[in-house]
């Protein structure tokens, strides 16, 4: 038979890694509570099942021009009053956003918190993976 002895600084060590795992297994996504970014698919699959949402281009006009998904809202990301925009939109709606390719959508994920935005998917890649994705869109 063998015997095992644990020490203090053993079982403290083995405490202290087990509720690091625990920590890391629990936490929320980057995107934060609410948020669900999606592929391409993922997120035309859920705007078709979603009945009264709210869809909204983060771009610029001049990009918005060269093509945006069906029913988009344009709001551009770099007026001075973009915050104040998104605060004007009923928040307990499902709210689905875009940018060109993820950089102005992922910055907008605080904002989006900070307003009490409840159900909130943004588009990975943004506009330019719907395209490589073949995904219908409006010019």
């Amino acid at each position: 038979m063998i015997k095992y002895t644990l020490n203090m600084k053993t079982i403290v060590s083995s405490l202290l890694l087990f509720s690091i795992f625990i920590s890391a297994a629990s936490c929320q996504s980057p995107a934060g509570k609410g948020l669900q970014q999606l592929d391409a698919a993922a997120f035309e699959a859920k705007l078709t099942e979603s009945k009264d949402y709210t869809l909204i281009d983060i771009r610029t006009p001049d990009e918005y021009k060269q093509g945006h998904l069906a029913n988009a809202i344009m709001i551009d990301y770099y007026t001075p009053d973009f915050k104040e925009q998104l605060a004007k939109l009923d928040k307990n709606k499902p709210f689905f956003y875009y940018c060109a390719s993820g950089g102005r959508s992922g910055k907008t994920i605080p904002v989006l918190q900070e307003l009490g935005f409840k159900e909130v998917y943004e588009l990975k890649v943004g506009f330019s993976g719907w395209r490589q994705a073949n995904k219908p869109f409006v010019q």
